[in-house]
């Protein structure tokens, strides 16, 4: 297998992908990599939300946890804790820990993100928490709730 070819496979590519997404590899410069983070929390925000989004696609929760935590913190520093624009990251840390086995952690999360988006949600807040906890459910082996859980989100969203 040519180095090429190595380097476009498996693992590297998983590599290459969360770096591209987290903003660490630039085409400037004749290809140079160089680390570049932009400076507006929109910016910010958005990156650590594609990459987590990245890394839980490859199956690697604990990255995913890590960005979507990120997300999370910024989102708090710009918005306050009270914020209901803060639920969706939220959500997302609490189904990576979920994802990793850890529960009661995944428990404290939702309530989180349950708490941000209880006054200010969106119509696709609430179908989106049930169905990240329905992926909860079925982690945990719950699968008769896990569906029905799914099943009302999915109603939510018709609606």
């Amino acid at each position: 297998m040519s180095a090429a070819r190595r380097a476009t496979s498996g693992p590297a590519i998983a590599a290459l992908s969360a770096l591209a997404v987290a903003g660490c590899i630039s085409g400037e410069q004749g290809g140079a990599s160089q680390a570049t983070e932009p400076q507006d929390f929109i910016g910010r925000y958005a990156q650590a939300m594609e990459a987590g989004a990245t890394q839980n696609g490859l199956g690697d929760y604990a990255a995913a946890e890590t960005f979507y935590r990120r997300a999370l913190e910024l989102c708090l520093a710009e918005f306050g804790a009270e914020d209901a624009i803060c639920g969706e990251a939220a959500a997302r840390t609490a189904l990576e820990l979920s994802n990793q086995g850890r529960y009661q952690e995944a428990d404290l999360a939702f309530a989180q993100a349950e708490k941000l988006i209880a006054d200010g949600a969106s119509a696709f807040d609430q179908p989106r928490i049930l169905g990240y906890r329905a992926i909860d459910l079925a982690n945990r082996g719950d699968d008769a709730q896990a569906f029905e859980m799914a099943r009302e989100a999915t109603l939510l969203r018709r609606d």
